[in-house]
């Protein structure tokens, strides 16, 4: 079992020891609407990684979007990162407007894997979750981002919502 930060007998215990225990929270403080299928990082859901460590990543989505758009996701990672990212949200036979009675997908896919959920719900009141989390293990440094757009251009926006939050722990 690996244990993160290591801590030897006898060790000075300093604000830098105990800051590296706490998990790293963004919280997204401002709506991003979309309103194309082209792929880029959201403004506020990135984070630099250091080299050989492995963290635990968690994306809590707040979104919105119309069936006819949709919204897709995919992770940027550091090069050589490893692992696989595991997501929750509504499925592609979702129905506009079915209020909390969705159909769900689940997965287990790679970071990069473009992943389509249903926009089930309008981007501007009534809103829907997507939940992405892994284990990722690092080779070089890099930056861990969340890169989304819409599945098939619409002139609606698509929406990742104010409140959204990026989670990252590093435990190796």
């Amino acid at each position: 079992m690996s244990t993160y930060p290591q801590i030897a007998a006898g060790q000075r215990i300093t604000a830098a020891l105990l800051t590296s225990m706490l998990p790293t929270e963004i919280v997204k403080a401002a709506n991003t609407d979309r309103v194309n299928n082209t792929f880029s990082a959201d403004p506020e859901l990135t984070i630099a990684l250091d080299a050989s460590a492995v963290y635990r990543v968690e994306f809590d989505l707040l979104a919105g979007g119309t069936t006819t758009a949709d919204i897709q996701t995919r992770w940027a990672v550091p090069a050589a990162a490893s692992g696989l990212k595991s997501v929750i949200g509504p499925g592609s036979t979702a129905a506009e407007g079915n209020a909390d009675n969705v159909a769900m997908r689940t997965g287990v896919h790679g970071f990069t894997t473009t992943v389509v959920y249903s926009g089930v719900r309008n981007a501007t009141g009534n809103l829907f979750r997507i939940w992405e989390t892994a284990v990722l293990t690092t080779a070089g440094a890099g930056t861990l981002s969340l890169e989304w757009a819409q599945a098939t251009t619409n002139a609606t926006a698509s929406r990742i919502s104010a409140g959204s939050l990026l989670r990252v722990k590093r435990i190796g």
